[in-house]
């Protein structure tokens, strides 16, 4: 015996209809849509494969992103920032050497840095290779949780990516600079001069230490 259950199609296209002129499940509709956009746009970058030693534009093996991706994410937490007063810090990373900056040292000598860096940091924290080295977000961090951070980083590099030239009389030294939102800076071009400025001022100091504090500088 087939049964037929009878359906209102009025009651179909009334409920349909409230979906749409509901505005909080449309704002969730569209903020669907939106993580999707996003997610598909870093998915698109993250697979590129890398074109040189000297501008890699994104490295999945090596876990970082390259520098347009990370203005991307940048102004993507700043946003985020400002819409729920949260906090957050960027640290540049780079490495003195007598052979050169950071990109001179070749495709596999930034994947281990990259890697080593991800040891000490967290998933949600995200990592790109920058003109003055690796630039990261930290992500609800600040202050002393910060500097604490960027110690430990710059400890664990000392001991696994940088180990003596045997070439030449040179130890490879580690320095950070960094720039927390909104103290040091509300836009991307701000809180990177800022980080900028102090990792300069960091390897003045002869390196392998932090510079985060404005008046540090």
């Amino acid at each position: 015996m087939n049964l037929r259950i009878p359906v209102d199609k009025s009651l179909r296209r009334f409920e349909l209809s409230g979906f749409f002129n509901s505005p909080l499940l449309a704002s969730k509709l569209l903020l669907f849509l939106s993580v999707c956009l996003y997610e598909n746009f870093a998915l698109a970058h993250f697979m590129r494969p890398i074109e040189s030693d000297m501008d890699p534009p994104v490295d999945p093996m090596g876990g970082f992103v390259a520098e347009d991706i990370f203005q991307f994410f940048l102004t993507h937490e700043i946003s985020r920032a400002v819409r729920y007063r949260h906090f957050f810090s960027v640290c540049l990373v780079g490495v003195n050497s007598g052979s050169g900056g950071l990109r001179s040292q070749g495709t596999e000598f930034l994947r281990t840095m990259s890697k080593a860096l991800r040891e000490k940091l967290r998933t949600t924290d995200t990592i790109g290779l920058l003109q003055h080295g690796f630039g990261i977000i930290l992500l609800n961090v600040a202050d002393e949780s910060a500097l604490r951070v960027a110690d430990r980083v710059i400890s664990h590099l000392r001991q696994v990516v940088m180990p003596r030239d045997s070439r030449a009389d040179i130890n490879h030294t580690v320095s950070v600079g960094g720039a927390c939102f909104p103290r040091d800076g509300q836009t991307e071009a701000a809180l990177l001069t800022h980080a900028s400025q102090c990792l300069d001022a960091a390897r003045r100091r002869g390196g392998n230490r932090v510079v985060y504090h404005p008046n540090e500088l």
